[in-house]
């Protein structure tokens, strides 16, 4: 009698600790093995096959939470789509891809992310996390398409996004950009060669970045190493940003306001070094501007400045 209370006891308490989450969180393993992908939750296979995505996408679609390894560096022909409070783990390897979406994509998810993942190949986007009510990331580089894309595009708010210190070479669009979400945070972003911005803060609340690192972004195009468009509020680059050699060092634009950049050093742009269009109390505290073919700086709209060295 007492052995059935106490297995009574057990099952209503395993219950519990089942509804409230502290069972714990799953972990995925993404395996290659000769050309056959295999796809794990927790030691039971989800996936067997040749597609490297197919394995990321069914580990993801088996898991509520936990983090997904990647155990290989492989080519994706699709997109790998994973749900809930789910992460991906690249643990250092590589993910080749030329996919008309995100490699990485969440939709509606909350605790979500990636790390330690370079994507190669030209993507449209690399990270591609749509209204997420928090999501984070750290070591992530790579080339082509957008680098990581955050946004509120589906249907409802996104929110509380770290994007770490991203590294992003070579063609492609922007490296990082924020749309539409309240609360960004980067440290570190170097971007060199992108064909449009280092770092582009599109409708954005409470955008911050520590360093930007941008060479030749935007060359030929009107872009800027650092860019703050669209009503954004509350942004500011509290380090120093350096952006050479490409379209434009700062552009800020289109009813944005109460933003800063706190150093700015800009030289050799095809066009002007600081551009603020209409924008209310947005502010570059300091800096030097050398040799830009546009021209130093242009500010209009109450409360902006530009308190540079124009050499």
């Amino acid at each position: 009698m007492i052995r059935l209370k106490q297995l009574r006891l057990f099952s209503a308490l395993a219950a519990i600790l089942a509804l409230s989450g502290v069972a714990g969180a799953q972990t995925g393993e993404v395996t290659l093995s000769g050309s056959t992908w295999t796809g794990r939750v927790d030691g039971v296979t989800r996936y067997t096959g040749t597609s490297m995505n197919g394995a990321i996408g069914a580990c993801g679609s088996a898991m509520s939470s936990g983090t997904i390894n990647l155990r290989a560096s492989g080519t994706t022909t699709g997109t790998s789509r994973i749900f809930g409070s789910t992460r991906v783990n690249g643990n250092g390897f590589t993910i080749t891809s030329n996919v008309a979406g995100g490699v990485i994509q969440n939709r509606n998810g909350g605790g979500t992310g990636a790390s330690n993942i370079r994507i190669a190949g030209a993507p449209w986007f690399g990270m591609y996390f749509q209204t997420n009510a928090g999501s984070t990331f750290s070591g992530i580089s790579g080339t082509g398409g957008i680098l990581m894309r955050i946004d509120n595009c589906a249907g409802g708010s996104g929110s509380n996004f770290n994007g770490g210190s991203p590294n992003a070479t070579a063609s492609g669009s922007h490296a990082v950009e924020t749309y539409g979400i309240n609360s960004a945070t980067l440290g570190t972003l170097t971007a060199t060669d992108r064909g449009e911005c280092g770092l582009l803060f599109n409708q954005t609340t409470t955008g911050r970045v520590t360093t930007v690192n941008a060479t030749r972004c935007g060359r030929g195009t009107g872009y800027a190493g650092l860019r703050y468009a669209n009503s954004n509020v509350d942004c500011y680059a509290s380090g120093t940003t350096t952006a050479n050699a490409g379209g434009r060092g700062f552009f800020s634009l289109t009813g944005s306001r109460d933003s800063a950049v706190a150093t700015l050093n800009a030289a050799d742009n095809q066009g002007i070094g600081i551009w603020i269009q209409d924008c209310v109390n947005v502010r570059v505290v300091s800096g030097t501007l050398r040799n830009n073919a546009g021209g130093c700086k242009a500010v209009s709209g109450s409360g902006s400045y530009a308190n540079v060295t124009c050499l």
